[in-house]
């Protein structure tokens, strides 16, 4: 291949929209830009192949369930590596529990090489197939470990994305693998338990956020709620935070505000009766809340979004 080539797709369906933007340097060889939203915190599914990748998020979370029915979590910021099993029946699921996500991805599909693509990587000194039995990366992810020099490469793939500058989104590629290639193993690289949950973890802490949604406009004491399932108070704390970036009383908290925040623009409702349906008793305490999140007081915010 003489140059790049740049390819998009966008969608919008009931409950999912977004753009998936795609600039391939070779065959088997792309970078791609994803921003998505999934209105109800939704799942998707994706066939594995013979890949090896290197994600980043930029916004948002994302979760990952491997083989082995656990999971894990890339927040803002943070960069893994995953290399998938030669198997075509490898299949993960992915999910946004924050329902919005934006992040781009180095991927090499190494089922579409031929000698000619590995012996460009060869020239630069990377050696994929090196690289992957260097890392381990099969069927789990490693974490980069706080490595300012890794993060500042992928926004600046982001700047580059905004030019349109294909060309130099494949220098930058190699850099990132060059990169990689320097890091040091095990100490450039966090894959330990901590990372992972199983399961049933998940599974119950994502019954206790659903209770959360759909009783927002009762008190909700989390120290009286959270035995009344199978978890304990602190590893609960531990996985919801791990799924939703937040404590439970934070991210409530914040989910209240965001509901206030829309019935202030749509409805008409009195500022007490949008308090009572976000689960505020108290005026006084949903005002103090709600300025301390939005920044104003609900009448002031009312008033500017009617000018």
């Amino acid at each position: 291949m003489e140059h790049w080539v740049y390819e998009a797709d966008e969608w919008q369906e009931k409950n999912s929209s977004g753009i998936l933007e795609k600039y391939l340097l070779f065959p088997g060889f792309y970078v791609q830009f994803v921003e998505s939203q999934w209105l109800n915190f939704g799942a998707g599914k994706y066939e594995g192949m013979n890949q090896f990748r290197v994600d980043f998020t930029l916004a948002g979370r994302f979760e990952c369930e491997f083989l082995d029915s656990t999971f894990s979590y890339r927040h803002d910021g943070e960069v893994t590596v995953l290399g998938t099993p030669l198997s075509k029946n490898w299949v993960h699921r992915a999910y946004l529990p924050t329902g919005h996500y934006q992040g781009c991805a180095l991927v090499l599909e190494l089922d579409k090489w031929t000698g000619q693509e590995a012996n460009f990587l060869k020239y630069f000194g990377v050696n994929i197939q090196e690289l992957m039995k260097k890392l381990n990366v099969i069927q789990k992810w490693y974490k980069v470990d706080e490595n300012e020099e890794f993060t500042q490469a992928f926004h600046e793939l982001y700047v580059l994305h905004a030019r349109g500058a294909g060309g130099r989104i494949l220098l930058k590629a190699m850099d990132l693998l060059l990169l990689l290639n320097e890091l040091t193993i095990p100490q450039s690289f966090v894959q330990n338990q901590d990372i992972f949950f199983p399961a049933h973890q998940i599974k119950t802490v994502k019954q206790i956020h659903a209770y959360i949604l759909n009783h927002m406009d009762q008190e909700i004491i989390f120290g009286e709620l959270v035995p009344c399932y199978d978890i304990g108070y602190t590893l609960f704390n531990k996985v919801f935070k791990a799924i939703y970036g937040k404590s439970p009383y934070q991210y409530l908290k914040n989910l209240r505000i965001g509901k206030a925040k829309k019935m202030l623009r749509h409805t008409d409702f009195s500022v007490m009766e949008i308090a009572n349906r976000v689960g505020y008793n108290n005026a006084s305490k949903f005002a103090h809340a709600f300025q301390k999140i939005a920044g104003t007081t609900p009448h002031q915010y009312r008033k500017k979004k009617e000018i």
